[in-house]
């Protein structure tokens, strides 16, 4: 992956830190795999795929969802501008 983009990654807003620390809680066995990035001029496609198992309390506006043992795969394409690429 390039660098500007792990940099961006570490820098993220606190709602996504938040739920990040929800969700880890909640699979703390959770991973991610970028499977393949793919740059042109201002443009980035990520192929990842997110998997984990739901074994801790996930809280939730509706009150915390107790563990269910469930086993999640999550497949994600993600497009992006760069405004510092290209």
């Amino acid at each position: 992956m390039p660098t500007r983009w792990r940099r961006r990654q570490a820098a993220a807003p606190t709602p996504i830190r938040m739920a990040r620390e929800t969700l880890g809680v909640a699979f703390p066995d959770a991973k991610h795999e970028i499977r393949a990035v793919v740059e042109k001029d201002d443009q980035v496609a990520v192929e990842a795929n997110w998997t984990g198992t739901h074994t801790g309390p996930l809280a939730s506006p509706q009150g915390e969802v107790p563990a269910t043992g469930a086993r999640l795969e999550i497949p994600a394409d993600i497009w992006e501008k760069c405004e510092a690429c290209g």
